[in-house]
């Protein structure tokens, strides 16, 4: 049996506290440290995860010989620097999304990774999902036919709070980045990098944008329409339609555990199915797997989530932004 995998954590925020708590179902994983800026922080979130360590800062936890995978959890205009940290140390790195602020910066993450030769992967952990692996086997098998229109809202208010991560500028806030990279990254997993980017957004009185609204169209033919709002709730649904058939990835689609497919036939539903792969935890497991498979087979990248995908989403993203106007700070001073 292989020995578990030792992972460090850096960041003690709600989603460092939700992945850790998903490690018990990962099966060959272990929180083994944890670090924050705060040192008090670090040893209370070590106590609470049952981590058998924790460290006062990144650099301590880099310094920790028995540490072999870092996740980053840090907010998003942190991600630059924490990853290349992490790289220059040799240690593996689950990094969260967005991976970074724009294309530019991620392709500097991806270059270290690929010059130093250690395994490093964004953490779109929606890809590893049992639901959504059917769904790409349903598209790519043919059964919807050709695939011709993809629908789909990550939607959730939130309080507009100018020190929120969500609506800082200076962080890396809004919409898009936080929350639209999910069904940009889930439609181009599916039908791959679009041809033509449009998008609108409005913006907040931080200057963020607050919701913004995406249409992708793809060299397939196919056209994907997908939102992202921080103001409503939304049916958190995501739909593909074939000239065959339908499927659909049921609220949340972004932790589905039901997925439900229609078979079409001249304009009327001959065959409906309905799928449940449900799962322990939260579902960040699956990710966690991913992690340690690929660093047991010396791999730098997964194949499912993969560097070029990671760009191709970014690109994407930037294209989008340029439209909106929304520049951060970092890239007023320094260029990606």
């Amino acid at each position: 049996m292989n020995q578990a995998i030792r992972w460090g954590i850096w960041g003690t925020g709600h989603i460092a506290n939700k992945v850790a708590s998903d490690f018990e179902h990962a099966g060959g994983a272990i929180v083994h440290a944890v670090a924050s800026r705060s040192g008090e922080r670090a040893r209370l979130f070590a106590a609470q995860v049952g981590a058998a360590r924790w460290h006062e800062g990144l650099d301590a936890l880099l310094r920790d010989k028995e540490v072999e995978v870092v996740y980053v959890a840090t907010p998003h205009h942190l991600h630059l620097d924490d990853c290349l940290a992490c790289i220059e140390a040799g240690k593996a790195v689950l990094c969260e999304k967005p991976f970074a602020l724009n294309e530019g910066q991620a392709r500097r993450m991806v270059d270290a990774a690929r010059s130093r030769g250690v395994f490093c992967m964004e953490a779109m952990w929606t890809r590893f999902l049992p639901a959504v692996v059917e769904a790409k086997r349903l598209v790519a098998s043919g059964e919807l036919g050709s695939v011709r229109m993809v629908q789909g809202n990550f939607a959730h208010p939130a309080t507009e709070a100018p020190e929120s991560r969500l609506f800082s500028l200076g962080m890396g806030g809004g919409a898009l980045l936080d929350i639209g990279v999910y069904v940009i990254s889930l439609a181009q997993h599916l039908l791959g990098a679009p041809e033509a980017v449009r998008g609108t957004a409005i913006m907040g009185a931080t200057g963020v944008d607050v919701q913004s609204a995406y249409q992708l169209a793809f060299p397939c033919g196919a056209i994907a329409d997908v939102a992202a709002s921080l103001q409503v709730l939304g049916n958190n649904e995501f739909v593909v339609l074939g000239k065959s058939g339908l499927l659909r990835l049921c609220e949340p689609f972004y932790a589905a555990q039901r997925l439900e497919f229609e078979a079409h036939d001249n304009r009327r539903v001959v065959e409906r199915s309905v799928k449940t792969l449900p799962f322990a935890g939260h579902g960040y497991q699956f990710e966690l797997m991913e992690v340690n498979r690929c660093i047991r087979e010396g791999s730098t990248e997964s194949a499912i989530m993969s560097w070029n995908d990671t760009l191709e989403v970014m690109g994407t993203m930037d294209a989008l932004r340029a439209q909106f106007g929304l520049v951060y700070p970092q890239e007023q001073t320094a260029r990606g």
